[in-house]
C-alpha cells in the first residue's frame, strides 16, 4: 500500500479556505477542501458530508453521534477527527471518541 493512500490530514479553519493565505499557490493540487460553513441548522447534512468523505464507515453510528453533538459543528468535527484516525471502528471506539471530544470541547 502506498502511504498516500493511507495518510490523511484534517485541517479546520474559521475563515473560508479560499481566504486563507498559503505559501504555495498549488494548494488545490494537493488537498481536497470541503466547505463546512454555518451548519448549526443542518448538522445532519454536515454529518452526511463528512461521512461520505472519510475512509471509515461512520454512518451506522450517526444517531449516537448526533445526540452527542447537540447541533454543535465543532463537536461533530472533533468526534469525526478522532474516529477517522483509526482504520476500523466499533461502538466502544465511537463512545471513547465522543467522551474525549466532550471533555476537550467543554473544558
Amino acid at each position: 500500500m502506498c502511504i498516500r493512500d493511507s495518510l490523511r490530514f484534517v485541517v479546520c479553519t474559521i475563515e473560508p479556505v479560499c481566504d486563507v493565505e498559503f505559501s504555495n499557490g498549488r494548494r488545490f493540487d494537493f488537498f481536497e477542501f470541503i466547505d463546512a460553513s454555518n451548519w448549526s441548522a443542518n448538522i445532519s447534512d454536515m454529518f452526511d458530508l463528512i461521512s461520505d468523505n472519510v475512509s471509515v464507515e461512520i454512518g451506522p453510528y450517526k444517531d449516537e453521534i448526533m445526540i452527542a453533538v447537540d447541533n454543535n459543528p465543532r463537536m461533530l468535527k472533533s468526534i469525526a477527527r478522532k474516529i477517522c484516525v483509526n482504520s476500523s471502528i466499533d461502538r466502544v471506539y465511537v463512545d471513547a471518541a465522543i467522551a474525549k471530544s466532550t471533555e476537550e470541547v467543554f473544558q
